[in-house]
Order: C-alpha cells, then structure tokens, then sequence
C-alpha cells in the first residue's frame, strides 16, 4: 500500500501481511465506509497515530491543579543566603573550568 505525502504524490510504501480473515474483515469494513482498501487502512492508522501522540505528548489534569500550577507559576521563588552562596560557587567553578579549557 502506498502513502501519500502533503504534495499528494505517492512516495512510499507499507506492506503488512494478515490472514485471510483479517484480510476479508478489513476489505469488508472499507467497502462499507466506500474506500479503497488502502485509503481505509492509511485513514485507521493516521486516526490511531494522532491518538498515540496526544497521549504521550500531552499532560491532562484536573481544573485545580491547573489553577495551583499557576499560582505556584506566579509566585516568586525566594532563595536562602546559603543556596545563593552555592549557586555562586558553582557558577565560578563552571566559569573557571572553561577559562582552562580555552586556554589549554
């Protein structure tokens, strides 16, 4: 079966093989939505691929925490002296490793 990419030609192919029953249930169920075999088999596996995305690219929560996301969004964070004071240090570290890697 061939794919067709956003120009409408006919680029690639999918081969997938099935027994007979399978193959008569598929024929059988694209005749009833009056498609080809091949479209029917590229409009199932398109819907299932948009399905599979939106589950694993997507997160779903409830409308309070949505709401206690934002407000933690929207409260600033404020550090301690000493996690300043680390992040300085580290940050000198970092600095200090690339001044000796630039000059080795």
């Amino acid at each position: 079966m061939k794919t067709i990419n956003n120009s409408g030609r006919k680029e690639s192919r999918i081969v997938a093989r099935v027994d007979d029953a399978t193959q008569q249930f598929i024929n059988a169920a694209a005749e009833l939505c009056g498609m080809s075999v091949s479209q029917f088999l590229i409009d199932a596996a398109r819907e299932r691929a948009q399905v599979v995305t939106e589950q694993m690219t997507k997160i779903h929560v409830s409308l309070d925490t949505s709401n206690r996301m934002l407000e933690a969004l929207d409260r600033p964070v404020s550090l301690s002296a000493s996690t300043i004071a680390k992040v300085k240090r580290y940050k000198d570290v970092i600095n200090e490793n690339r001044n000796n890697h630039e000059t080795a």
